[in-house]
């Protein structure tokens, strides 16, 4: 899901359908209505038949013509969507755009979440075949488009999941929850190293960031827990889990 806020609209990706739904979400509190959907903009699995949309965000949102990226779990395409408000109802609507491949590494086609910098100059990419953080150079070329080129990426844990771009003081690192080994692994995006692997607890898999208080909360979903990590740079704790927030799900829980 990505949502701007500041645009008034949310998209949804459709993991088995490949289809990215549009929603008009007015910030006075209006009931959101369904505005738009787009699918076909992937090639589906030649096994299970499915064309599955997974990641999705924004390179700039809040401004005018915003582009926003799209990966699949079943091909290596990136596809780039527009949205406007053409019509006399003044809902969000989808158009497609430019594609580009993460061919540099291949196969490349099981993507998962995608995220920006701050700047919308780099988009991160997390893909499971082979585990590899993407990292792609989005800044605007001579012709004011993004040149969207490939320039660096990290090895990853095995069924990498989704990631979060967080800056507690010292820049802009990325963390990468690994729901196969209960970790999180934080990552210098300029060296393109990886600078902690942090144990979180079973099955971590969305992330949020608190920058204000040098927090990292990560969702546990085998143990229904969240567990707070410290990302403050230089603390005694930084890139430790320090708090669990919740009961850690036994077998015979219901």
């Amino acid at each position: 899901v990505f949502v701007d806020s500041q645009s008034e609209y949310v998209l949804i990706s459709h993991l088995t359908s490949g289809t990215v739904t549009a929603v008009d979400a007015p910030a006075s509190g209006a009931r959101p209505v369904i505005s738009d959907l787009i699918t076909g903009i992937f090639a589906a699995s030649p096994t299970s038949g499915i064309s599955g949309a997974v990641g999705i965000a924004g390179r700039r949102p809040g401004s005018d013509n915003d582009l926003i990226y799209v990966t699949s779990r079943t091909d290596n395409r990136i596809q780039l969507l527009s949205v406007a408000r053409p019509g006399f109802d003044g809902l969000p609507r989808l158009a497609t755009g430019d594609f580009f491949f993460l061919d540099q590494v291949q196969p490349a086609d099981d993507s998962r979440e995608i995220a920006f910098s701050a700047d919308g100059d780099r988009a991160y990419v997390v893909n499971r075949e082979p585990p590899l953080l993407h990292v792609i150079d989005t800044s605007g070329g001579t012709d004011g488009k993004p040149v969207n080129r490939f320039i660096g990426g990290v090895e990853l844990c095995p069924e990498a999941a989704n990631l979060t771009i967080l800056d507690s003081g010292q820049g802009e690192k990325v963390y990468v929850s690994c729901f196969r080994n209960g970790q999180i692994w934080a990552i210098d995006p300029v060296g393109l190293v990886v600078e902690g692997i942090i144990e979180v607890g079973r099955g971590p898999n969305s992330l949020l960031g608190v920058p204000s208080r040098g927090w990292l909360l990560v969702s546990n979903f085998l143990e229904d827990t969240i567990a707070v990590v410290d990302v403050r740079p230089g603390s005694a704790t930084e890139n430790r889990f320090v708090i669990r927030l919740g009961r850690i799900r036994q077998e015979d829980d219901l």
